[in-house]
């Protein structure tokens, strides 16, 4: 019995094969592509779902973490004023304007550092207190220390307050000349005058009744207007 051979395929007829099989060579790849970018997507879903994975959402901390990152104000950021000086009630107030004059953010935290020198030379230091006095009567109140991040020219104010009544077997009061003041981190003060006000033409110095305390940083939009 003799077994036939088939028959050789035209050249058109191979030429037809070797595409389909091409075509078909091409189809496995991009589904084995696809797959690929499927599974790869799944795998960066679950990562960033993970606490370690960098696109997953910053908790409240970290957020928090990120606001408090603004740097101190350096003294050289600082232009140091005291532009409202009052006096009643027995108590004389005055505010310390801190203004950024820099083109940086930075962030007033803390007391700044106050010393009334009377005329003979003696420096008296401010006392710390968290609140303003009484006299003003603002909602600030008494409140925990907390800093004031201040943008390029904006302020931050502490309050000075002293009185002017002497004080148990007091009959007059000391006063002073002049204000040293020096920000947070600094080292060389400011000096301000400590003239208060004047009658008759006559210079009414800073009293030291009591001796002079200062209170922390806080935004001057809580001061009244």
């Amino acid at each position: 019995m003799s077994v036939l051979s088939p028959p050789e395929p035209r050249e058109d007829e191979l030429e037809l094969l070797i595409r389909e099989a091409r075509a078909r060579q091409r189809r496995r790849r991009v589904v084995a592509v696809a797959a690929v970018a499927a599974g790869a997507a799944v795998g960066l879903s679950v990562w960033a779902a993970l606490p370690g994975g960098k696109r997953s959402e910053p908790s409240r901390a970290t957020r928090q973490v990120r606001r408090g990152a603004v740097a101190p104000c350096s003294p050289a950021q600082l232009r140091i004023s005291l532009p409202r000086r009052f006096a009643g009630l027995g108590h004389l107030n005055g505010d310390l304007r801190f203004t950024n004059t820099s083109g940086a953010r930075c962030r007033l935290s803390g007391w700044p550092t106050v010393l009334a020198v009377e005329p003979g030379g003696k420096e008296i230091r401010a006392t710390r207190i968290p609140h303003l006095s009484d006299a003003w009567a603002l909602n600030w109140g008494s409140r925990p220390e907390r800093p004031v991040v201040l943008g390029q020219g904006r302020l931050a104010d502490a309050e000075i307050d002293g009185g002017d009544s002497p004080v148990g077997n007091e009959t007059s009061c000391p006063t002073a000349r002049w204000l040293q003041v020096t920000a947070p981190g600094g080292q060389r003060p400011v000096t301000l005058s400590a003239v208060w006000w004047k009658s008759a033409g006559r210079p009414v110095y800073y009293s030291l009744c009591g001796g002079i305390a200062v209170t922390s940083f806080f935004p001057p939009s809580v001061l009244p207007h």
